[in-house]
């Protein structure tokens, strides 16, 4: 956000910790909510999501990814970075590897299952790569399925 905000873009945080959040509003200047995504309830829709390093962290990836659908706009797009658990380097480490050490890391995704949650949830993926000097971080370019209503998250 820092980044973007420097850039010229009008940005907006969604941040569930309180002393996060606080800290980008107080020290950066930066328009961050303190909620959920599942909870919060923007009157409009955005042009560019960015979850970086955040999939890995929540525990009900289905609501936080039909939340965010909902969020972005037609002729938007979703860029996620997330641990890559299907790499090489992850199955030598196994339990060594450093995305599996931290308690906050609920769900780990590979090729596999982070483009099924991304077709089920109404997302199409305009790119998809593993990047890192290990090819242990997945990033997804998405946009908008074209169906938006409420009893079909797919298109």
């Amino acid at each position: 956000m820092i980044e973007a905000d420097i850039a010229g873009f009008k940005c907006e945080g969604i941040e569930p910790g309180f002393f996060s959040s606080k800290y980008g509003k107080n020290i950066h200047k930066l328009n961050i909510h303190n909620a959920n995504v599942e909870s919060y309830m923007p009157n409009r829709q955005f042009d560019v999501i960015t979850c970086l390093h955040v999939l890995e962290h929540v525990t009900h990836t289905i609501n936080f990814m039909t939340a965010l659908r909902y969020f972005l706009k037609d002729e938007g797009l979703l860029l996620i970075a997330t641990p890559n658990i299907g790499c090489k380097y992850a199955r030598e480490m196994g339990m060594d590897w450093e995305a599996v050490g931290p308690a906050d890391h609920v769900c780990l995704f590979d090729s596999t299952t982070i483009t099924e949650l991304l077709n089920n949830t109404g997302f199409k993926i305009q790119k998809f790569f593993e990047s890192g000097t290990k090819l242990d971080e997945l990033v997804a370019v998405c946009e908008v399925k074209i169906c938006r209503d409420n009893n079909n998250t797919g298109g």
